[in-house]
């Protein structure tokens, strides 16, 4: 298997890069190389790695004592007992052309790992042998085992044993390779090694006896043979000879377990307790021990995959990687194997060339380089806390020194006292600018002394920012720049200003602030990413989001070149131009929490982050890591025991139960968790969020048809890389066929015509018998219709003469009533009469007053019925009905001693109503009798007009004796009157008219009235909502 060109480039570089480190001097001794460590935390199923290969899709497979580990975008996906892998302490691992992956051991010999399908090789399948060392694929794509009795071949779905010459039947085979030419180097015990053509075999001749066994072999991609004893590494010559290869800078007496030649040349040893040799052809050798950060216990296999990553299997210390060459950490004593203790990181002061001093949450801690960390001071050393948060020059040599509970000076080894102005406050930053110490306090705003400590002033934050804290200072022509929760001030001549007002960090929280060589200023913040002003408050400003820059940011520096170095909540972003790349603690930091304003370019243009746990140091010389294109894999898709490994295109049989498709990313290391998106072409043709714990589509009851499935990622959100789409064909089922389907809609519709044939002739038959009814019951309706239109006008003129017999009984009994009712009156004004005749003259004329009343009520009745039926609407103005209604008011007033107002809305003029204005004038007179009628003098009676959205209102009031509440709800009906006494006034018959009127043209009639106070009767007539007159 060979990478592509262009991440051979890339790898070739990246280790020409490593090389210049060590040639130069670089790394700083007591710091080692940053390793991204894996053990059973992140899912390895055993701690000793025994082989590792990189198979054709970036997947890096690690085999262990007790299982196989397949590492990829989505972690670790483990194959152990659980899984059906009972191999133990597996040898070699190979993948065949398939793709399927073949695992040797050492016990349970050989097993097949087909996706997510483990089958374990067994004597039932022709393998006698359960021990077998190695694996090789030959030029057939047949499979070789090299076991404990000799060679075995696959032969379809079994193994049978290869009948070698000589003693080679029966010898262990613990190496194999196929040389260009097609033949079999076969290696074996105490220098044993021969070449297999398939016929005859020919020996090898090494160099050297060799008393050890052979442990691997392979070939380079120049297509030379390698092969690797215990003891030395051998190379075959372009004459046949084996030659014993020249590794300087090899320790004395190496104990050899694994290597690896890769594609541009470069060695790679693993040395068991001695570590790890890196050479590169012209070079010198490299060790890497355990002082360069691997572990004391012994490296069993080592492996450079195709994007440069540097592997490391151990025994007992898990599977490491060196992502990224010239990344260093310091956190530990590598001497004696124990951590420095420096807890967390938080500021940096270079003192002078190869001299820094470190403050941590663990106190103060000078380092040399060549030394390590040499001294450190804390609580009990004079410091007033251990959390030392800045570090600032002294004019006469030494530091100034900055803790939660004051400042002090550090001076050739020794604690002295601060400023007693400052010696107890929390300060988090200090700045040695233009002659002064400024002192960035987190309770009392800037505080400003000279550079010996003379305290000169002390300046609060503008009350605007409402937290007195100063999170970080920048230094500025005449004065510096003041970064707070609430935004940038500029603190110049005592004052302060606001600074980039006009900007989207005005009034934000802001944590740090850097300023360019070219005077572009960097603005970090808390949540809105980071901000860049070219020509500061003068200009426009860029903006580097999620995409570049993730939660709060630490810290802000500028490396040699164009590289900008930001810290934040998720590690460190290298910003060169648009192009963003980020290191993690999967990359080899500590952590990915920086600390605030832990940064530092040393003279030598290293870069310094202080982190959780220790510091990471970035060598100037270190190559970027390029940018990671995430490509996805779909690797398997399985239905019951139906599977297809690597899958472009299959077809399902019909009705399939559920599908299940894995997919993942052949890229173990990656800065972050990528995210996953499906789409399924055929279904819905959207993108969804894949599932973020397991790696698997479910897709069920599939439809017949064609399908596609597709799956992307992506690292920030916005780069999106899609994987080869897997083409479904879901077969149809014999009913779901086209011919069937067209045959089954055939006989459907012949049924149907069947059905709707019959159902016509039952429907005929059914509407003959209902016309014949029909015909019947109309003939019957009509005599009965005729019967009764005669007992129609029998009745109405039976109710005609009734009623012209009433009305002419009424009329012909009003006269004499009025006869004897004035007779009576005058009878009863002779004093000359007894008291009987006068009692009985008083019985006959309330009983004839009786009788007027009745009869009085019967025409009132009828006199109202002929109103309403009557009534003759056309649309008109509101003043209509008001015309002279003014001037009887007044007029009547005044004859009963009244004052008469009237307040009547102008707007009356613009609107309409439909209505009968002489029947509402009848309505208006009526009310104002009313009022006139129970109003005493002296008092007012008058009428105002008003609108609302929907109604015109006409309100008559009085200031008269007012209505009792229980007697205003009977008030409208019949005969009713406020009082028992108001008999003699009236027959209460006017008002029940009014409503029923009022009613008539769809309005309402409301009162209100207060007992000694008055009245107000309201009527409420609902206006047109359009013009009726439209110009």
């Amino acid at each position: 298997m060979h990478p592509p060109p262009a991440q051979n480039q890339r790898a070739c570089l990246r280790r020409l890069v490593a090389g210049l480190l060590i040639l130069l001097g670089l790394p700083l001794w007591a710091q080692s190389q940053a390793f991204r460590r894996y053990d059973g935390r992140d899912g390895l199923p055993q701690s000793q790695i025994h082989v590792l290969i990189e198979d054709r899709e970036g997947f890096v497979w690690a085999g262990t004592a007790e299982g196989l580990a397949r590492l990829g975008a989505f972690g670790i996906q483990s194959f152990g007992s659980g899984q059906g892998l009972r191999s133990v302490n597996i040898n070699d691992l190979l993948q065949d052309r398939s793709g399927a992956i073949w695992v040797a051991a050492h016990e349970n010999g050989i097993a097949e790992i087909r996706g997510h399908q483990v089958r374990t090789i067994s004597s039932e399948q022709g393998l006698t042998v359960s021990t077998v060392y190695c694996l090789l694929e030959d030029e057939q794509g047949n499979l070789l085992a090299g076991t404990r009795q000799g060679l075995f071949r696959k032969q379809g779905d079994r193994f049978e044993k290869v009948a070698l010459p000589g003693e080679w039947d029966h010898l262990p085979i613990f190496a194999m390779v196929r040389d260009p030419r097609g033949g079999i180097w076969l290696g074996s015990l105490k220098g044993n090694l021969a070449r297999w053509d398939g016929n005859r075999m020919r020996p090898g001749v090494l160099p050297a006896p060799v008393a050890s066994r052979f442990r691997r072999m392979s070939v380079d991609a120049q297509g030379r043979v390698w092969a690797l004893c215990t003891e030395a590494l051998f190379r075959l010559g372009g004459d046949g000879r084996w030659l014993r290869e020249p590794l300087p800078g090899l320790p004395r007496n190496p104990r050899f377990r694994s290597f690896q030649v890769a594609p541009d040349g470069e060695v790679l040893l693993a040395l068991d307790t001695d570590g790890l040799y890196l050479h590169r052809p012209g070079g010198p050798g490299r060790m890497l021990t355990h002082l360069d950060g691997l572990p004391r216990n012994g490296i069993s296999s080592v492996m450079r995959d195709s994007r440069g990553n540097l592997w490391v299997g151990t025994d007992g210390a898990g599977l490491m990687v060196e992502a990224m060459p010239g990344l260093l950490t310091l956190d530990t004593n590598l001497q004696r194997g124990v951590g420095l203790g420096l807890g967390s990181v938080l500021s940096f002061h270079e003192l002078g060339p190869g001299e820094m001093l470190i403050g941590s949450s663990s106190g103060l801690h000078l380092w040399e380089e060549g030394k390590g960390v040499i001294r450190s001071w804390d609580r009990s050393r004079g410091l007033p806390s251990n959390e030392v948060w800045s570090i600032a020059p002294h004019p006469l040599g030494g530091a100034w020194v900055s803790t939660i509970k004051g400042v002090v000076r550090w001076v050739d080894g020794r604690i002295e006292p601060g400023p007693k102005e400052v010696a107890s406050l929390n300060v988090g930053s200090l700045l040695a600018h233009q002659g002064r110490l400024w002192v960035a306090s987190l309770e009392q705003g800037l505080l400003e002394l000279d550079l010996h400590g003379r305290f000169l002033g002390r300046h609060p934050v503008p009350e605007e920012v409402g937290d007195p804290a100063i999170v970080a200072l920048l230094p500025q022509p005449g004065g510096v720049l003041v970064a707070t929760r609430f935004g940038i001030f500029a603190f110049e001549q005592g004052r302060y200003r606001r600074f980039l007002q006009d900007t989207p960090v005005a009034k934000v929280a802001v944590t740090c602030f850097f300023q360019d060589p070219d005077g572009t200023l960097w603005v970090g913040t808390d949540t809105d990413g980071l901000y860049g002003f070219p020509k500061g408050e003068a200009g426009p400003w860029v903006h580097y989001g999620e995409a570049q820059v993730r939660g709060s940011i630490s810290w802000i520096a500028r490396l040699r070149g164009d590289t900008l170095a930001v810290g934040h909540a998720m590690g460190v972003s290298l910003i060169q131009g648009a192009r963003g790349t980020l290191l993690t603690q999967n990359l080899g930091l500590l952590s990915n929490e920086t600390s605030e304003s832990a940064v530092k370019v040393d003279r030598a243009g290293r870069l310094w982050i202080g982190m959780v746990g220790g510091l990471c140091v970035l060598e100037h010389a270190a190559e970027l890591p390029a940018p990671i294109v995430l490509r996805p894999r779909i690797l398997e898709a399985s239905m019951g025991e139906l599977s297809f490994l690597l899958p472009r295109s299959f077809t399902l049989p019909p009705n399939p139960g559920t599908l299940k498709v894995r997919y993942d990313a052949g890229n173990p290391i990656l800065p972050t968790t990528p995210r996953f998106e499906v789409r399924i072409d055929g279904v819905d043709g959207i993108w969804r969020a894949a599932d973020e714990v397991g790696n698997t589509i479910q897709i069920a009851h599939l439809e017949p048809g064609s399908y596609a499935i597709r799956v992307r990622s992506t690292l920030d959100g916005q780069l999106w890389t899609e994987s080869d789409p897997l083409d479904i064909q879901v077969q149809a089922a014999w009913y779901q066929t086209w011919l069937t389907r067209g045959l089954l809609v055939v006989v459907i519709l012949g049924l149907g015509v069947l059905v709707v044939h019959g159902r016509l002739r039952q429907v005929r038959r059914q509407a003959h018998r209902l016309e014949l009814k029909v015909e019947e019951r109309t003939e019957e309706l009509a005599l009965r219709n005729r019967s009764l239109e005669r007992l129609h006008h029998q009745l109405k003129g039976s109710l005609e003469g009734r009623i012209q017999l009433m009305n002419m009984i009424t009329h012909d009994l009003r006269s004499p009533l009025t006869s004897i009712i004035l007779s009576v009156d005058r009878v009863g004004e002779d004093p000359g009469n007894a008291e009987g005749v006068r009692q009985g003259l008083r019985v006959i004329q309330h009983e004839a007053h009786r009788v007027e009343r009745l009869l009085r009520n019967h025409l009132d009745q009828s006199r109202a019925q002929s109103l309403t039926d009557g009534l003759q609407f056309r649309v008109c103005h509101p003043r209509e009905i008001l015309e002279g209604l003014t001037e009887t008011l007044k007029l009547k007033a005044e004859a009963k001693g009244l004052v008469a107002e009237s307040a009547l809305d102008a707007a009356g003029d613009r609107v309409w109503v439909h209505a009968d204005t002489a029947a509402l004038q009848q309505v208006v007179f009526n009310l104002i009798e009313n009022a006139l009628k129970f109003t005493p003098s002296p008092g007012s009676v008058g009428i105002r007009t008003r609108l609302e959205p929907t109604a015109w209102i006409l309100d008559v009031w009085d200031t008269g004796r007012g209505i009792e509440p229980e007697t205003i709800a009977c008030l409208f009906q019949a005969f009713q009157q406020a009082r028992d006494s108001d008999a003699i006034l009236g027959w209460g018959l006017g008002l029940s008219i009014c409503r029923a009127l009022v009613e008539a043209h769809e309005g309402r009639i409301e009162v209100q009235s207060e007992v000694g106070k008055g009245s107000t009767f309201s009527v409420f007539l609902p206006l047109l909502t359009t013009d009726p007159n439209p110009a």
